[in-house]
């Protein structure tokens, strides 16, 4: 009697909204919510960045068999850390329970309380923060490189080109902090998933266009390349590894936002699957 009266009292006929409490989720349940390839589409985004970029030099120095055993099995690992934050979640929310566990704040109010959430959101503003941080420098020096280019002759080289009196590179840093903003006020993962399918053709061709022009180089100029390198060469290229799969911090967001929970995890596991193959692929340049 006790929860029926309860759900009476939140239901929608009530116009009373209850006040946030400690225990309040920071994400609020969405009513559309990422269909099968939305969330794919979200999954390989999410994974898929910068680092993906040095994973050719890296096979170099590694060894071709050490970068291939590497990428699948730090690929299997990400995969087993994702399902593992995903499934201490479930094992958390509890059925008498209204609120919901949707962020990293709410699994460390629910294991340490405010103290765990105050924890937990720092650590991930810091590192979300610093992501940003490296793509935007990323954005900029290949904007400036691309359209500001100067001779390496030229005795301006190393200072970079300049617009209104500031370096290019800046200027187009700050140029994507009011797409940056639009973006950020996109409340769910689901109306993302549209530019997430354009970014992931993007990133697909580029990685195409690299490939085809890599096998054309290296069939003029073939290098040796060995089976297996040294240990330094080996934590170096576990860095780099690690580095090319950067979406554990998004597991929680996604699993949220899909519409069909119980195949998010094989669902994620093909995205990994796949994305491990693909970047397999990039010693076969």
């Amino acid at each position: 009697m006790v929860f029926a009266d309860q759900n009476d009292a939140t239901s929608s006929s009530n116009p009373i909204r209850s006040v946030p409490r400690e225990d309040t989720p920071l994400l609020e349940t969405s009513d559309s919510l990422s269909s099968t390839p939305k969330t794919f589409a979200n999954v390989f985004i999410a994974i898929v960045g910068a680092g993906v970029l040095g994973l050719p030099y890296t096979f170099m120095r590694t060894g071709w068999l050490t970068g291939v055993l590497m990428i699948f099995a730090v690929a299997g690992l990400v995969y087993r850390g994702m399902m593992l934050l995903i499934q201490t979640r479930r094992k958390l929310e509890s059925p008498i329970m209204f609120s919901k566990v949707n962020s990293f704040g709410d699994l460390g109010f629910a294991v340490c309380g405010p103290v765990g959430r105050l924890a937990v959101d720092i650590m991930i503003i810091a590192s979300q923060a610093g992501f940003c941080v490296g793509y935007l420098i990323f954005i900029g020096n290949t904007l400036a490189n691309l359209f500001n280019a100067i001779p390496t002759e030229s005795r301006n080289y190393l200072n970079g080109s300049y617009i209104l009196g500031m370096q290019a590179k800046t200027v187009y840093i700050w140029g994507c902090f009011p797409f940056q903003l639009g973006l950020n006020a996109i409340p769910t993962l689901t109306l993302l998933a549209p530019l997430s399918i354009f970014a992931d053709i993007v990133d697909v061709g580029a990685m195409g266009v690299v490939m085809v022009q890599d096998v054309a180089v290296f069939a003029k100029n073939t290098v040796d390349v060995h089976a297996f390198g040294s240990f330094p060469m080996f934590c170096y290229g576990l860095g780099v590894a690690l580095f090319s799969f950067e979406g554990v911090g998004m597991a929680l967001p996604l699993e949220s936002e899909a519409r069909d929970k119980k195949r998010f995890g094989s669902v994620l596991g093909w995205a990994m699957m796949f994305i491990a193959g693909m970047y397999g692929g990039y010693y076969y340049c």
